[in-house]
């Protein structure tokens, strides 16, 4: 899996082209937080749009307990965005278990209103 970041202020915008294992999500929150641009309590966007795979609930509950431990005392929310149903279904449950750890966690079809969730406004450089 590839998990890439971009940091634009106080917006972390992540995208995934596949599930991920615990290490590699592990992974990919150290190095955005170790980024010398990383402002503390930031808000994040993760897109999953290209991810094809499903990775099974186990798996998705782990990733969200993990988000919660690991991210949590360095962001202040973090919104999914989706391509369809089982995309937004799969992130549902990961991001329940990540609420369930203290991190307040939504799933979202548009990058839109992903990002007003987020309080962030649009960026004309927003990745489709």
């Amino acid at each position: 899996m590839a998990i890439e970041f971009e940091i634009q202020g106080s917006l972390l915008r992540v995208r995934a082209d596949a599930a991920g294992t615990e290490a590699e999500v592990r992974d990919g929150i150290e190095r955005a937080t170790h980024h010398p641009d990383f402002r503390r309590r930031c808000a994040v966007l993760v897109d999953v749009r290209a991810v094809q795979d499903a990775p099974d609930t186990s798996l998705l509950a782990s990733t969200g307990q993990l988000l919660a431990k690991e991210g949590g005392p360095h962001f202040s929310r973090v919104a999914f965005v989706t391509a369809g149903p089982l995309q937004f279904g799969l992130s549902r449950i990961l991001g329940s278990h990540a609420d369930a750890g203290g991190l307040d966690v939504q799933v979202f079809e548009s990058e839109d209103e992903a990002l007003s969730w987020l309080g962030q406004a649009s960026h004309p450089s927003a990745h489709p």
